[in-house]
Formats: structure tokens, sequence, C-alpha cells
């Protein structure tokens, strides 16, 4: 990479740079030195808002956002959620303001049941902090959407990542993006047919 980048005249920041590993953890050292710098071997980085682990999977990442989330909500707790603003508001505020956090790259992510609990868990919770509902009041979920009017987050997740599965699907045969997709979708043919298309 820094042969590559000579040329152009650019150069490594190597206080920035870090070494991700994606084998087993152990004997992995700490760190390792290239061309007399020290680097830093890592599990995970954050890379354009997303966190990208060794292990591949997108749990940690969906962990990092339900943390944000929740941070943001205890944030605007005193002056918005518990404020004279009127619920349609403050339903506006969360959805444009919280809810993006963390949908930001939820196409992407993989999902499995019980991460989809646990999205609807973060959601309820949300919600019963909006509508100022203490835990001692028995209040079920299904009361507490019906009152804000809000679809399942794990449905939010699943409809984007349909949308998101259509438009790569559709794209140019041509592109890389395509290309994975279709070996993912069917492994065991080497060259993919235009009639298996899922539209």
């Amino acid at each position: 990479m820094n042969a590559e980048a000579c040329p152009l005249s650019l150069t490594i920041n190597w206080a920035k740079t870090k070494i991700q590993y994606f084998c087993d953890p152990d004997g992995v050292p700490q760190c390792t030195t290239v061309q007399g710098n020290q680097l830093e071997v890592v599990k995970s980085f954050t890379y354009l808002g997303s966190l990208i682990h060794s292990s591949g999977s997108s749990e940690p990442g969906i962990k990092r956002r339900a943390s944000l989330v929740q941070e943001a909500m205890f944030t605007l707790d005193q002056n918005i959620w518990r404020s004279s603003i009127s619920l349609v508001t403050e339903l506006c505020l969360y959805n444009t303001c919280i809810l993006l956090i963390y949908l930001y790259e939820a196409e992407a992510s993989s999902v499995t049941a019980t991460s989809s609990r646990k999205t609807d868990s973060l959601n309820n919770w949300c919600l019963r902090r909006i509508l100022n509902i203490h835990w001692t009041e028995f209040v079920t979920n299904d009361e507490v959407r019906s009152r804000t009017e809000q679809p399942l987050l794990s449905d939010t997740v699943r409809s984007r990542r349909l949308l998101f599965f259509g438009h790569l699907n559709r794209a140019d045969p041509c592109q890389d993006h395509y290309r994975d997709l279709q070996a993912l979708i069917f492994p065991n043919l080497g060259v993919f047919s235009p009639k298996y298309c899922i539209l």
C-alpha cells in the first residue's frame, strides 16, 4: 500500500493505521512493526460509522448502535421527553433523530431471531420513556405501540433489508456487488443465469 501511495505523493499516517486480524485470537500479538512503525492489532474498528468486527458478525455493531440509541434517549430525557412538548412532536423527533441511529447500516446487517427480539425490546423501552410509563405500571407492549402508532422496529429493519436486496438484485450484472449477491444466493452455479433472478 505504501509503494502504491508514493508515486501519487501520498503518505500513510502510521499513527492512525491499525491492523485487524480475522483468525483465532489466540497467539495474535497486541502490536506489530511494519517498516519501522509500531501498529496496534485490533479485534474491531469503526469505519464510516460502522463497526467492523473480526468475527464477521453483525452483533457487535448492533449492540453498539443500541447503546448509542440509549445514550441519545438519556440525553434528551429532561429537555424533550419530560417536557410539555406534544406526543406527536416527540414521536416525530424520535423517528427522525433517534431511530435513524439504529437503522444506520441496518440493511447490511445479518438479522437473527435473538437480535430481532432485542431490537423490538429497545424500541419498546424508548417508547415507554417517551410516554413516561414507569416500570411498575402494567402496560403491555401492544398497548404502547397502539398509543404511539409505531410499528415493530424489527419489521422496519426487515423492510429496509428487502428494499436494499431489491436494489442489489436489479443492478447491472457487470457490477461486483451484483455478482457477490448471486454467489451468495446460488453458490453452486458457476455462471449466473438471469432466469434465476429473484424479483
